[in-house]
């Protein structure tokens, strides 16, 4: 009777107390750190980005271990300056690619690094590394492409998972191609661990190149109006990307918003300006005389119903052990913990899926099948002409402007999901805090009722 007791009990806490689950990425050999202002340094080897270790102007840490140290990797909670890194009788500098995830290499390996920072820094996580396989959790970041064979427009963290994580696990992570990500939102100052989340999903499809991302902070956009002035200005930052990444192929939202979110929808409306005017020296002239100008060969948009493929996100992946991208995008959502428990999922087969993507504007004609890189000569640069243009910009914009007018109206009546997406840290916080009503509570009275029934069993 006491052990079944005990054992109601022991179920009891874990309900109540579940075991922290720590990140995969670990050290593997054993070190210390020290910092020469005396505090504390135990943060940094918590795996929780959401704590740090504030290190003042002038500091310097040293990582010390008795195995060779021949890579360290820093989890930052907001983009560093450039530090100074010595070991082995030589400085080199840090923090000059202004990565949150940073990979640095010590050549030949050392027992003692230290670090000196010229001004004040938050480092949230460090994972010491000795001589063998890195581990593929540790992020090696590339610089952001110079010439990218694609680019991805996103508006907020995770919605490049959601709608376009079919095309990145294959463009990216299969076929290795220079993909560039663009994200609209950031959530730095307000929200850093989705800028974690980011990387972390990003790296797992198999992104190489650091993404890029503007400096907007996200609002509440409840309509057309709002959602304009949020975006208004905004046409000099898009068309400066796109002249600087020079991509052959655009990929973006949808038309309508996906579920009608406002935030998608000015978004995309911004992206098709852009595209329209990227050519033209005489728009945004200082992004003219700094890049040059581009028009982009082919552009795709998520669910767009002209000149219509899909994408065979079940076939196995080589460079993902097998795993099709339906699974690997899966995985790569799960990255995104701050979302994961706000209803969204990934699919290939549901309306706002992973696959279903169609021809928005192009100069290169249409397609015969799947691959978005079809009529594209990889790594040199197109040549189009007017007459290539017009055509397939003229047919699409009417499409375009008729179903973004048709459902501007009409797909705002789905502001459930909508307004979920809009207000995630509210829903994250109800969710959390209607857990002991759904899921506690319920427990105990189940534990309760089957210890009173084990009692009076007994006194029988």
């Amino acid at each position: 009777m006491k052990k079944t007791i005990a054992m109601c009990i022991g179920i009891l806490v874990c309900i109540l107390f579940p075991k922290e689950i720590h990140a995969a990425k670990e050290s593997d050999i054993p070190y210390e750190v020290f910092s020469s202002d005396g505090q504390s340094v135990g943060n940094l080897s918590d795996g929780n980005v959401n704590t740090y270790v504030h290190f003042g102007a002038g500091t310097k840490v040293k990582i010390k271990s008795n195995e060779k140290i021949h890579s360290i990797y820093f989890e930052w909670l907001d983009i560093p300056s450039v530090y100074e890194i010595r070991f082995n009788g030589i400085s080199v500098d840090g923090g000059k690619n202004a990565f949150l995830h940073e990979f640095i290499e010590i050549t030949e390996g050392a027992f003692e690094v230290e670090f000196i920072f010229k001004s004040g820094v938050m480092l949230s996580n460090v994972y010491v590394l000795g001589d063998g396989e890195i581990p593929k959790e540790i992020q090696r970041w590339k610089p952001p492409c110079d010439k990218a064979d694609m680019l991805i427009i996103s508006t907020h963290a995770d919605d490049e998972v959601l709608f376009m994580g079919g095309v990145i696990a294959e463009y990216a992570g299969e076929r290795q191609l220079d993909v560039q990500i663009l994200y609209y939102f950031s959530y730095y100052q307000a929200w850093w661990e989705r800028e974690h989340e980011k990387l972390d999903g990003l790296w797992a499809m198999g992104v190489r190149n650091y993404p890029d991302c503007g400096n907007y902070r996200e609002s509440m956009a409840q309509n057309k109006e709002e959602s304009d002035i949020l975006f208004e200005g905004s046409l000099d930052f898009m068309v400066e990307k796109i002249r600087r990444y020079k991509p052959d192929v655009c990929v973006s939202q949808d038309v309508r918003g996906e579920y009608g979110h406002f935030h998608h929808l000015g978004l995309v409306r911004l992206v098709q300006k852009a595209l329209e005017v990227s050519a033209d020296e005489n728009v945004c002239v200082e992004s003219a005389k700094k890049y040059g100008t581009h028009d982009v060969p082919k552009t795709y948009l998520h669910l767009f119903k002209e000149n219509r493929i899909k994408l065979d996100t079940k076939k196995p992946l080589v460079n993902f052990d097998g795993k099709n991208a339906l699974e690997v995008v899966s995985e790569a959502f799960l990255q995104h913990k701050t979302q994961n428990d706000l209803g969204f999922f990934v699919s290939d087969e549901y309306q706002y899926g992973i696959a279903d993507f169609g021809l928005y504007r192009s100069l290169v004609g249409v397609d015969s099948g799947n691959d978005m890189m079809e009529n594209i000569s990889l790594n040199t640069e197109s040549e189009t002409t007017q007459e290539m243009t017009e055509p397939a910009t003229q047919e699409v914009t009417e499409t375009t402007t008729q179903e973004v007018t048709e459902t501007t109206t009409q797909e705002v009546t789905e502001t459930t999901t909508q307004k979920v997406q809009d207000e995630k840290k509210d829903e994250a916080e109800k969710n959390i805090n209607l857990m002991p009503v759904y899921i506690v509570v319920p427990s105990i009275l189940i534990i309760i009722i089957f210890i009173i029934s084990l009692i009076r069993t007994k006194r029988r």
